[in-house]
């Protein structure tokens, strides 16, 4: 069993089916930390129920990844 304080999220791009080598996206595993160490915002508020979503579908089992797909970027792409 692997603990972490912070999930990495690839970019996958939609369209070519592959994973990018740079870009990722940074998840809390618990937001209290992340308000520690970035500081509670409350600008933040779109990033806090993100986070709470990506880290129910990480321990629901799915695998995650950003996605891609031409300019527009996709928060959460589920497989």
């Amino acid at each position: 069993m692997d603990a972490y304080v912070v999930h990495s999220v690839g970019r996958y791009d939609i369209a070519g089916k592959r994973l990018f080598e740079c870009g990722e996206k940074y998840y809390f595993e618990n937001l209290g930390i992340r308000n520690v160490i970035a500081g509670y915002k409350p600008q933040d508020k779109a990033r806090r129920p993100e986070n709470v979503v990506y880290n129910h579908l990480l321990f629901s089992g799915y695998e995650i990844k950003i996605g891609a797909l031409a300019t527009e970027v996709i928060d959460l792409v589920i497989f």
